[in-house]
């Protein structure tokens, strides 16, 4: 019959001992299979974050996220096109993909898709050509910096607009093709310098939809911002304020909501208007005086803005078509302010001065209107049509085109405005002198 040998307790001792040093090694291995396995799912999850990014980005914006452009001298030299990017490729260098999802403002960005070792020259898609220099730059600090591509076929869609979406939207209207805003127009501007919203005013509008937006800097200086049609991202049109209407003719606001809003009473369809009447006109949010000009114009009423404010810094004087409902002909009883502010008390000259206290301005000139054929010399003392009342000037030059240069001796004594002969009559009737 045979036996089993008997094992003595140390030889079961070591098989027990060599038992568990494999199985170790197997849980050891098992371990760094999952953790390896946990790496990789996560690259993969990244990357599919990144591409979603991406697409998402491109689906907001038309084009792709900002990129980076460098070494310009390259891409003069060699172009690119898919033939040079090849023959980069077949002298051994890495073709990498660069792409900043911050916003660009924040400076140079702390990642890259892929980062390059020191002296690794590498090629962005956009064909520019980049080298790492150890002495500038360090594996945690790669070359990132604010300049982008142009958004076309070579450059794999860089986008070449700045990312606004971190900074808080001011409140208002977006800018559209369809918008259109007018001159002088108030609105926002994101200043892609400064990372932030400023304050700004419509300068100019031209055919191709670019619109050239003047903002004041920090010197007082009054700068220029060209808006394409692609970057109207930029422009927010600030809301108007609240109003109510005024029922009555009463000699202050007869309202609460908006206390800018003048004394007087609302022009109606049925309301008549003559050219040359004195009226509040509300324009771009703001109430200001102004003079009818054309009553029956196409659209609704022409009307002449900050026809006083001749003489002092604020925008020109400028006609503009308006509703209706814009237009407020003053009270009888509330006199024009003499610095453009509703309701300002302040003492100018009685007779035809923008502020003063007189019940009734001087709505009719002292002397004969001056004609196309009335000979004016220099220093011949007039009167002016300024807003429906008469003010004091002298004549400086009489122009061939048919205006005259006149400076005001009354109100704004000493302001040289240019003024068609129809807004002068003469002071004294002796001094008119006809061919």
């Amino acid at each position: 019959m045979l036996q089993a040998p008997r094992l003595s307790a140390r030889m079961l001792s070591l098989a027990t001992a060599l038992c568990v040093l494999v199985g170790c090694g197997e849980v050891e291995k098992a371990v760094e299979n999952a953790q390896q396995a946990s790496k990789d799912s996560q690259w993969v999850d990244d990357l599919k974050v990144l591409g979603l990014l991406w697409h998402n980005y491109h689906d907001a914006h038309a084009v792709g996220p900002a990129g980076w452009d460098e070494c310009l001298r390259f891409a003069q030299e060699n172009g690119q096109d898919a033939a040079a990017i090849q023959r980069l490729r077949d002298a051994g260098f890495d073709v990498r993909w660069g792409v900043n999802f911050r916003d660009v403002r924040e400076g140079l960005a702390n990642t890259v898709l892929a980062q390059a070792p020191d002296n690794d020259v590498h090629l962005f898609f956009d064909g520019s050509v980049q080298r790492f220099d150890p002495a500038f730059h360090t594996l945690d600090r790669p070359v990132a910096r604010q300049r982008t591509a142009p958004a076309n076929a070579s450059s794999g869609g860089f986008n070449k607009r700045p990312t606004i979406n971190d900074v808080p939207r001011p409140e208002g209207t977006a800018v559209t093709k369809e918008t259109k805003p007018a001159t002088d127009t108030s609105l926002w501007l994101y200043h892609q310098k400064q990372g932030k919203w400023v304050e700004a005013r419509v300068h100019t509008t031209f055919p191709n939809g670019t619109i050239a937006v003047a903002y004041p800097t920090s010197g007082g200086v009054e700068r220029h911002d060209h808006v394409r049609p692609d970057e109207y991202e930029r422009l927010v049109l600030k809301p108007e304020p609240p109003t109510s209407e005024v029922a009555d003719d009463s000699p202050g606001p007869a309202n609460t909501t908006d206390p800018r809003r003048p004394a007087g009473t609302p022009v109606t369809d049925e309301t008549p208007l003559k050219t040359n009447t004195n009226v509040f006109v509300k324009s771009q949010g703001e109430w200001s005086e102004g003079v009818v000009r054309k009553p029956d114009a196409d659209g609704g009423v022409l009307v002449q803005i900050g026809e006083l404010q001749f003489g002092k810094s604020g925008p020109a004087p400028r006609t503009e078509t308006v509703d209706r409902s814009s237009l407020i002909i003053p009270s009888k009883n509330t006199a024009a302010p003499a610095t453009g502010g509703f309701g300002n008390t302040s003492k100018q000259p009685a007779k035809g001065g923008f502020g003063s206290t007189s019940t009734e301005p001087l709505s009719e000139p002292p002397g004969p209107r001056v004609t196309s054929d009335t000979k004016l010399k220099k220093n011949t003392r007039v009167h002016v049509n300024a807003g429906g009342r008469w003010v004091k000037a002298i004549v400086v030059v009489a122009l061939k085109t048919g205006k005259v240069r006149v400076r005001h001796l009354e109100v704004n004594a000493g302001t040289v405005e240019l003024v068609s002969r129809d807004r002068i009559a003469l002071t004294d009737a002796k001094a008119a002198k006809e061919d």
